[in-house]
């Protein structure tokens, strides 16, 4: 800014959330208050960025060649970008002039169908993060001024544009003192806030003590070189507590938690193999049983999604359909 001139600059997004999915627009307004004096500047533009960012262990050689202790390197990688020009100096002047008061520039972004989801705390390694950025560029001597704000974008995943995500799973395991668990859950692909219907059948020769199961959600993700797995959501199975019966036949059903969850999701950008988010998710039914070694536990392979509605699409096959078919019943 100008000399004696003080004031602010901030964005304004039409929603009060931030988060966008991929075929919305991100409109909002740049706000520029000037309290007194006078603005000099050379253009002021609203970006959008998308970046991964992911850590490395580096180590580097001293003068004897032994290696040092290992450093942590933080890298940014951006695979978007997308600019709008909201005001600029004309051809014949070298600069544009504000005086003081309150200026306003509406802005809107077009966003990719085909960008990874938002994934951790812009803060926080590894991370998928969406920033957006208004600047005001002045003078090669003088400081930029910049303002950001960080907002979540996904893309739409739709339940029904996989016709296997419909179907129920079925999965089976046993332990060392012949429990052997057969399950089905009602299809394999959910969105937050939505029922998982589980039908158990534990066969138990030996009765021994079955304390509880539970049932634990997972996700699962790598971004470039980072990969984690972290534990969403835990629940023990009500009907299925300390129970020695030889045979059990149970149905439970469990609420996925509401908090919105990035989408089961593949992004490769191409000819730069660093720039590779995948995320996936699992349940894991966990068999607590008496005993040294006994207890056991199955993984489901699931998809989260973030849209189950298409009415033009057939109905999938019942769950008690399939479990008739399969000899359940």
């Amino acid at each position: 800014m100008g000399n004696g001139t003080s004031g602010n600059l901030s964005i304004n997004l039409h929603r009060n959330n931030s988060i966008y999915y991929t075929d919305e627009l991100i409109t909002g307004n740049i706000c520029l208050n000037i309290d007194e004096g006078h603005l000099k500047g050379n253009e002021i533009s609203v970006g959008l960025t998308g970046e991964i960012g992911f850590t490395k262990n580096e180590r580097t050689l001293n003068v004897q060649g032994h290696s040092s202790a290992a450093t942590i390197e933080y890298h940014h990688l951006p695979f978007y970008s997308k600019k709008r020009l909201l005001i600029e100096a004309n051809q014949n002047e070298k600069e544009f002039v504000l005086s003081s008061g309150s200026y306003s520039w509406p802005f809107e972004l077009a966003l990719l169908t085909n960008l990874p989801p938002t994934l951790n705390d812009p803060h926080v390694y590894p991370h998928v993060r969406y920033s957006l950025q208004v600047i005001l560029k002045t003078r090669w001597y003088r400081f930029d001024r910049k303002e950001t704000m960080y907002v979540s974008i996904y893309p739409r995943v739709n339940l029904l544009a996989n016709v296997n995500c419909l179907l129920p799973t079925r999965f089976a395991n046993e332990n060392r003192k012949d429990i052997c668990l057969k399950g089905c859950i009602n299809k394999s692909g959910y969105v937050a806030n939505e029922i998982i219907s589980i039908q158990l059948n534990i066969e138990n020769p030996k009765k021994v003590l079955i304390k509880q199961i539970d049932l634990l959600l997972f996700q699962l993700y790598q971004i470039s070189d980072n990969s984690s797995e972290n534990l969403l959501f835990r629940t023990s199975l009500p009907n299925i507590v300390n129970r020695r019966d030889e045979q059990i036949d149970e149905t439970s059903c469990v609420l996925l938690p509401s908090k919105v969850l990035p989408p089961t999701f593949h992004f490769q950008r191409e000819n730069q193999k660093q720039i590779f988010v995948q995320i996936s998710y699992f349940l894991r039914f966990e068999v607590k049983v008496e005993g040294l070694f006994t207890n056991f536990d199955i993984d489901v392979p699931i998809r989260i999604a973030n849209q189950n509605d298409n009415e033009n699409d057939p109905p999938p096959p019942s769950y008690e359909s399939f479990m008739r078919k399969e000899g359940y019943n």
